[in-house]
């Protein structure tokens, strides 16, 4: 169960069977804790569905699963595997915080089985995954671009710049990272804008964590792809930045991703691959901060951020002269 102290609250079988009712599912008669998830805790329930709740309570405004929804909806109508949405409620009049309730879908996360496979099934699943990421990348989406449903914007590169300006200039000021830095970083982004720069209408669906513990597999077959809370209209090649985890999660993994990927659509350039590496290792400085307020501090993993941040710049700064 999650350490988060609001998880036995939340599922107290009279809180969810007050759900339940709400959205006329019937009697909750089992309750089963899922294994994994950081800022959601998710619970089956009755073997049928999946409850998920959003521990880090942000307002309605920004609230994460009204883009999941909209991401579930996308994948179904383009014939990806993935649950459906029963009922969002954002309320907070019956549970304490934003919950989502979808259906299940038989599986269990790859990451999990990945020790257990033959190598060739290792192999045919990280080409199916590939396979099934450029598919989802096939999907179009009308709308502005951004995070799903959320503060939408006009061009991707507003999205971009927003994203630098959440991060940068707050750990410039906090000294976590120095002034030259910070403003090699500024450069790279200008310098880059013509690169990252298209309208609406050109957006992509995008996951955003597209990794082993978010694609489930069930008889030798991915069976669903879940956990869209990041999901993004945008740039496919934001979903390359988590690349090198695929091998770390899932050692030997990476090629065959890469070679189902470029079956049924080109890989994106390295330079924006690069650039949304530089974004992420900034969220990763902030978020592992040895800071009073961040209980998830941790300084080996701010050091290797603040490596993969510097190493990400050395490659863009090489490659634009």
């Amino acid at each position: 169960m999650s350490a988060d102290p609001r998880a036995a609250e939340l599922l107290r079988p009279e809180r969810l069977q007050a759900a339940f009712d709400a959205h006329g599912l019937g009697r909750v008669m089992t309750i089963q804790p899922a294994q994994r998830g950081l800022n959601n805790l998710a619970t089956v329930v009755n073997d049928a569905y999946v409850i998920r709740f959003d521990l880090l309570d942000l307002d309605d405004r920004v609230c994460r699963y009204h883009g999941e929804r909209t991401a579930y909806a996308a994948l179904r109508a383009a014939g990806l595997p993935g649950p459906d949405v029963v009922a969002l409620d954002l309320s907070k009049s019956l549970l304490p915080v934003h919950y989502l309730i979808l259906t299940r879908v038989p599986g269990e996360p790859l990451i999990d089985l990945w020790p257990t496979l033959s190598a060739a099934d290792q192999a045919r699943l990280a080409r199916s995954a590939g396979e099934t990421l450029a598919r989802m990348h096939q999907i179009a989406l009308p709308d502005g671009l951004g995070r799903l449903d959320i503060d939408l914007l006009p061009r991707w590169f507003d999205f971009v710049e927003r994203f630098f300006d959440d991060y940068a200039p707050s750990l410039a000021a906090r000294g976590l990272i120095e002034a030259k830095l910070y403003a090699r970083l500024r450069a790279i982004i200008a310098q880059l804008r013509p690169l990252v720069d298209f309208p609406q209408g050109q957006g992509r669906l995008v996951h955003g964590d597209y990794q082993f513990e978010n694609l489930l597999v069930h008889e030798g077959q991915i069976s669903a792809v879940i956990d869209f809370e990041w999901g993004k209209c945008g740039d496919p090649a934001w979903d390359f930045k988590l690349e090198e985890q695929w091998d770390a999660d899932c050692p030997g993994s990476a090629v065959p991703i890469l070679a189902g990927y470029a079956a049924v659509r080109s890989i994106p350039e390295a330079t924006r691959i690069w650039l949304y590496k530089l974004l992420f290792h900034l969220d990763n400085l902030d978020f592992y901060a040895d800071a009073p307020d961040n209980p998830h501090g941790n300084a080996g993993r701010w050091a290797y951020s603040r490596r993969e941040l510097l190493r990400a710049l050395a490659a863009l700064e090489a490659e634009t002269g």
